[in-house]
């Protein structure tokens, strides 16, 4: 008997390295319309050894593919794991144990588990909620593709995100169908609802609650409060101090209470900053210690904070310094806000500033650039270099603002297709990509 199992078991190891070939284009056909033929592009076929050395390797692919904004890649890969032959579940509960990840109940396999979690953008997700400054990634289409692969996995975190990333560019959007973003939210909270003792099911449930998106749940600050004070995440000790701040039937809290968790949890200054620091020099030495002790996004608030105090040099420090340690295009995006102030969607508010401070504005947003994707970004750069084109009839100033419109528009920036291509509005772009994401999802209305 002993002798039978150790057969079975070596038999097993030995199908588990078995190599498998990425899909055929003819029969799983580009739901994404892209230019770039998946058979044209270079696959790596080693994702089998990866798969038994190390389980995080296929997740850092699909990082990599985030951190360029390649949707042609991501999708790539999507698809070589999506059609590997299925390996026996137990592989892949080992690798959701090694690898903390959560088997949801709409996943009847370890395997959903775990492809689920490899195309889910934790740390994206993780940055839109830490700032205000990276709310731009949930409608980023890279972002909202990744979360849509992980969907596909029946991942209820990647739905629901999905959803909120959708609803934002949805609402632009006429003749869309209107039961999609209640739907879609239902189906990812069901879900949700029936999890316990999960710190990321409690955050999006509460915050659905407070929020109250159509489809979610009725408005409810303290059911809200209650979800967070399950939790053991600190961001959501901050969220109660917040519920009972906005609303009323909850005791205030005092800015004791916000030093207190502040000392655990630095973005904590941040809301004593607002709430109650009084001068200039008190509010940069709470957000010094804010940095200090761990919360980075207090740079962009110093910087920020000495823009508005009039001192450009020291703002433009402290946008830099934050892109630059931490491989951000945030800080060079507001930094391009101190040459050209606000909006550029309306020519008013560019069109009288200076040559000088239009280049300088294009200068930071061609340094934010150089990290990951941001296509608000992208676009601005895109109008100020049409802008300087006009001025100066150098061609140089009109492929920087096609390129950069190219880009802005395929990473889902609003109404940047208007400039590429006068025959096609942005609405028909973005409506024919949410077609592409709902079909991957298997929604039907």
């Amino acid at each position: 008997m002993k002798y039978f199992i150790f057969i079975l078991l070596f038999s097993t190891f030995l199908s588990l390295t078995n190599a498998n070939q990425p899909c055929n284009e003819n029969e799983h056909p580009n739901i994404l319309g892209l230019s770039t033929s998946l058979s044209n592009l270079s696959l790596r076929n080693n994702s089998k050894i990866d798969h038994l050395c190390d389980p995080n390797a296929p997740k850092q692919r699909v990082q990599e593919c985030l951190n360029k904004g390649d949707i042609e890649e991501l999708y790539a890969v999507f698809k070589e794991f999506s059609n590997e032959e299925p390996k026996m579940d137990i592989f892949y509960e080992q690798a959701c144990t090694s690898c903390n990840i959560t088997k949801w109940p709409s996943q009847t396999t370890f395997r959903e588990a775990w492809l689920g979690d490899i195309f889910y953008p934790r740390k994206e997700i993780r940055l839109y909620y830490e700032h205000w400054s990276s709310e731009y990634l949930i409608k980023r289409f890279d972002i909202l593709w990744s979360l849509a692969m992980s969907a596909k996995f029946n991942n209820p975190l990647a739905l629901y995100y999905l959803t909120r990333g959708l609803q934002i560019h949805i609402d632009a959007i006429a003749d869309c169908d209107t039961e999609v973003i209640p739907n879609l939210y239902k189906k990812a909270l069901g879900i949700l609802e029936k999890v316990k003792d999960n710190d990321d099911a409690y955050w999006v449930r509460a915050t659905a609650y407070e929020l109250a998106y159509r489809g979610t749940y009725c408005f409810n600050p303290h059911q809200a409060f209650e979800l967070h004070a399950q939790s053991k995440e600190k961001e959501s000790q901050l969220q109660m101090l917040l519920i009972r701040e906005r609303y009323i039937n909850f005791v205030k809290p005092t800015q004791e209470d916000y030093i207190n968790l502040s000392q655990a949890y630095p973005k904590g200054y941040i809301e004593i900053v607002e709430k109650f620091a009084e001068g200039f020099d008190e509010k940069v030495s709470l957000l010094n210690l804010a940095y200090e002790n761990g919360y980075y996004p207090a740079l962009l608030e110093l910087g920020w904070l000495y823009g508005k105090a009039g001192n450009k040099e020291k703002a433009l420090q402290y946008h830099h310094t934050y892109s630059e340690r931490y491989q951000s295009p945030a800080g060079y995006y507001y930094a391009s806000m101190l040459y050209v102030p606000g909006s550029v969607d309306y020519p008013v508010y560019y069109q009288n500033r200076s040559d000088e401070d239009i280049l300088g504005a294009i200068q930071e947003l061609q340094k934010a650039s150089h990290f990951s994707p941001h296509q608000e970004a992208l676009k601005r750069l895109g109008i100020l270099s049409v802008e300087l084109y006009k001025r100066s009839q150098n061609p140089e100033w009109e492929n920087t603002a096609l390129e950069s419109f190219h880009k802005a528009a395929f990473l889902g920036a609003m109404d940047a297709y208007d400039y590429i291509d006068s025959t096609k509005d942005s609405f028909s772009h973005l409506n024919g990509t949410i077609n592409k994401i709902l079909y991957l999802i298997g929604y039907s209305s």
